[in-house]
């Protein structure tokens, strides 16, 4: 329990609750009171639609600077939407099969594995180049000002289409 406690200490916030989300799905899925409920249902899709590709997506690109958090956001519903497909067909070529207890093992497996590298990779980086997830500044973190603005990214004459995040063309 201890290592544990260490484990979710070091690692940043956004990958522990990846983390706490992909164990919490367990059981809600194979506890009979609890997997009656509509939590295993919302559970359920973020596991499959959207940790494994987050994971991914952290574990890829861990610095700051990599990609905007529009930009995480959908690569990981488009990354989890291929590889659960591919997990899925490497289990099908195993005695397991596609059940539904080897495909929950498989999949919180791959996400909380790649969530920890995840973790490690960034600890590797220096403070400033860590990719973090800042609450306060949503809209900053989501390629605009909060405002509905770009926060600032559209360049100097700020015309439409110029630049990162300039508006739409």
């Amino acid at each position: 329990m201890k290592r544990l406690r260490i484990l979710f200490d070091r690692l940043p916030g956004n990958l522990a609750l990846v983390i706490l989300l992909t164990l919490s799905c367990i059981p809600f899925v194979l506890v009979p009171p609890l997997n009656e409920t509509p939590v295993r249902i919302i559970l359920g899709l973020l596991l499959v639609l959207f940790l494994p590709g987050y994971s991914l997506i952290a574990a890829l690109f861990p610095r700051k600077d990599d990609l905007d958090g529009i930009e995480r956001i959908a690569l990981s519903f488009g990354l989890s939407i291929a590889v659960v497909p591919l997990l899925g067909l490497a289990l099908n070529y195993t005695p397991f099969g596609i059940r539904l207890v080897p495909i929950l093992v498989v999949l919180s497996v791959f996400t909380v594995s790649l969530a920890v590298v995840a973790g490690v990779r960034r600890q590797g980086l220096p403070e400033g180049e860590r990719f973090v997830v800042v609450v306060d500044g949503w809209g900053q973190w989501l390629g605009c000002g909060g405002d509905g603005s770009d926060g600032g990214r559209s360049g100097s004459g700020g015309s439409v289409g110029e630049g990162r995040g300039g508006g739409l063309a």
